[in-house]
């Protein structure tokens, strides 16, 4: 919905926002990217380094639940001014795609006879939220897709424009909250509803836990690692537990009963909550694909219905529907694939928990 239909709200809305590079572990197996990037709020920039730190110092390494992408929710209307303070040896910026903006100060990049936008020190972004939606934003300072650069590493996150007054949530403490992949969104008037940002990224690099380029044990050849949300449960890491060809099949290498529950975070709600799930591709090369099985979108039809979306890189985008699973709403586990649909296998499938009150 366009902001001209709503009232003007003139709220200001600032954020100081630092670039921090640590280890980012993927998953509690161990994989990591020694060289992980991130954009994290400056409150909270030396409580996830310390931590992240020491528990990648365990053996094998341990992921930490705040090393997640920067997700920022402003109301539509907000002027948003974002202090991006960057304290790392190269230039960094941020680059919001879909906001407007004044491309000659806060672009993000350094493009043409445009003043450069990017920074080794401290820069103001004014964006303009006159969109509700997802915005993708990333450094622009290293424009490349090699290793090198800075966002096959992790640097990257999200606006999400919420419609006016509304406020946002944690999920579990009830607490108000001004950054996260999940909310819960209150807003006048309307049935307040579950948020989830989901952030594809791929061509990742990582060692294992001996700090070695992770092998694929069927092929005996190197194994690449594809990510949702800066985590990832590669299938390399549920070898069969037996020899018997029965133990190598979805049921029992897809199973949180075998295995434990994968690593990329879980959409947990109850029965009958709607929700909406932002779509965001940080990836730099391929396309991905959303594939949410055996749910009803509360669009009047009866039965269920299996929904496919693919995703290229870079954009963000918006699905919604109802968590009524199973034709008697039962609560349970569901699953979640996410896969690459050029290559012939796919990347990992993920599990929807669905709690009864």
């Amino acid at each position: 919905m366009e902001l001209c239909e709503y009232p003007c709200q003139c709220r200001r809305r600032c954020f100081t926002i630092e670039a921090i590079q640590i280890p980012i572990v993927y998953n509690r197996y161990g994989d990591y990217d020694p060289n992980g990037l991130l954009y994290v709020l400056e409150e909270d920039s030396q409580r996830i380094q310390e931590e992240a730190i020491r528990r990648f110092q365990q053996m094998p390494p341990q992921p930490y639940e705040e090393v997640q992408p920067l997700v920022l929710r402003v109301n539509l209307g907000d002027t948003v001014k974002v202090r991006f303070r960057n304290r790392l040896n190269r230039r960094l910026s941020i680059h919001v795609q879909g906001l407007s903006y004044d491309v000659m100060t806060s672009d993000g990049s350094s493009v043409g006879f445009n003043p450069d936008s990017t920074t080794n020190n401290e820069i103001v972004y004014t964006w303009y939220a006159d969109t509700e939606g997802v915005f993708l934003f990333h450094d622009m300072a290293d424009a490349r897709s090699s290793e090198d650069a800075t966002n096959v590493h992790g640097l990257f996150g999200a606006v999400i424009v919420e419609l006016p007054e509304a406020r946002w949530f944690h999920p579990e403490t009830g607490e108000e909250i001004r950054s996260g992949l999940m909310a819960d969104i209150y807003q006048p008037g309307k049935p307040a509803f579950r948020e989830y940002s989901v952030f594809f990224h791929d061509e990742l690099e990582i060692l294992d836990k001996d700090g070695k380029p992770p092998m694929d044990h069927r092929t005996g050849l190197p194994s690449s690692t594809t990510a949702i949300s800066y985590r990832s449960e590669p299938m390399r890491n549920r070898m069969p537990l037996t020899h018997d060809p029965a133990d190598s099949g979805e049921d029992i290498s897809m199973s949180s009963w075998v295995y434990g529950d994968p690593a990329p975070p879980i959409l947990r709600a109850y029965v009958g909550d709607p929700a909406k799930i932002r779509l965001i591709h940080g990836g730099i090369k391929e396309t991905h694909v959303f594939h949410q099985s055996s749910v009803e979108t509360g669009r009047g039809k009866s039965g269920l219905y299996d929904y496919r979306f693919y995703i290229n890189q870079p954009a963000g985008m918006l699905y919604f529907g109802h968590f009524v699973w199973g034709r008697k709403s039962e609560p349970g586990d569901w699953r979640r694939d996410f896969s690459l649909p050029f290559v012939p296998t796919f990347s990992r499938r993920n599990v929807d928990f669905v709690e009864n009150s």
